[in-house]
């Protein structure tokens, strides 16, 4: 990914497969700008972006949370959370995040809800409803490495931005002490 950069720790290590002395280290994940002065509505990497930056009802360090589960997914697994792949693609990847997260938050439901009119009605019947644990056993990993992985993430991708881990918790969680390796 173009967010990562691989610190190498000892003799060349072989990227193919889990190294356990490769240090990870995530670079910017989007436009950085202070706290209190935005330049951008549309910040960050598309597939890393939370609903409240597509939505443009604001943002503050929240979506870099978001972004980083996003990142640690496709990492674990290869694959983007969102991707986003069908025109247009900032609805679809807000419809994916509802059909895996649940409903937007109050204060962001009518946004959503104007948005996804545009879209094709017969399609979106067509979305599959998926939990993060589920998809994360379609990528390859076993059962209880995906549940792990998925409880790690699931606080981090709360709809809500007032609800979503910090960066403080999120770091803290057990799961990083548990040594997860990326499926194969």
């Amino acid at each position: 990914p173009e967010n990562v950069l691989l610190a190498k720790c000892g003799p060349c290590p072989d990227l193919t497969r889990f190294n356990p002395g490769l240090r990870v280290k995530l670079a910017d994940l989007g436009n950085s700008c202070w706290r209190e002065k935005h330049f951008s509505a549309g910040i960050g990497t598309q597939e890393y972006r939370a609903p409240e930056v597509i939505l443009e009802t604001g943002y503050d360090t929240p979506c870099d949370v978001w972004s980083a589960a996003c990142l640690a997914y496709e990492l674990a697994t290869g694959d983007y959370l969102f991707p986003a792949l069908v025109e247009p693609k900032d609805i679809w990847m807000l419809v994916n995040m509802t059909s895996m997260l649940g409903e937007m938050p109050t204060e962001m439901r009518e946004d959503y809800k104007n948005l996804v009119k545009k879209l094709d009605r017969a399609k979106l019947k067509d979305i599959p409803r998926v939990s993060l644990v589920q998809q994360i056993e379609e990528c390859g990993m076993e059962e209880q490495k995906a549940e792990a992985l998925s409880q790690w993430l699931l606080p981090m991708l709360a709809l809500d931005p007032q609800l979503r881990a910090t960066a403080g918790i999120a770091a803290s969680h057990a799961f990083l002490e548990l040594g997860v390796r990326p499926a194969k």
